[in-house]
């Protein structure tokens, strides 16, 4: 037969929402990384050259850049970690289908997360939160399928 590989090992539903997960969570980082550049040229924080014309202060923007650089390392600490978990989750899970539930929880806490954070909203701990107990089910999904 001319089965793909991937259909043979994991469900085609967790494959599927597996590499939705990972885009979206790479999206996330990629475009904190551009905020984050935008909020230091805007705060003077970028090298000399960077700049065509001569600066002006803007009143918040040393804060918007520390903010945003909060968000880049915030998703550099997690994001990388989870996605293994997500991963692990695909290839060795016990439900395929807490799999799938999982993936689009995690993605949409993420999403969340750096919209409430961007925007100063206290609900991002909230959303942290989510991340992090979805994290732990991936785990809790990883062992009952390994043991």
């Amino acid at each position: 037969t001319n089965t793909p590989m991937s259909q043979a090992i994991v469900d085609h539903a967790a494959l599927q929402a597996s590499v939705i997960a990972t885009l979206v969570l790479w999206a996330t980082v990629v475009f904190a990384n551009f905020r984050s550049g935008f909020a230091n040229g805007k705060a003077g924080k970028r090298m000399p050259e960077d700049y065509s014309e001569e600066r002006e202060a803007l009143v918040g923007a040393e804060e918007d850049a520390k903010r945003w650089e909060r968000v880049l390392m915030n998703n550099l600490e997690n994001v990388p970690f989870v996605t293994m978990l997500l991963l692990l989750s695909l290839l060795f899970g016990q439900d395929s289908k807490f799999h799938v539930t999982l993936s689009a929880v995690y993605s949409a806490s993420r999403v969340l997360w750096l919209v409430s954070y961007a925007f100063g909203s206290k609900a991002r701990g909230l959303f942290y939160i989510i991340g992090l107990l979805t994290a732990i089910c991936f785990v809790v999904n990883i062992l009952m399928g390994v043991f």
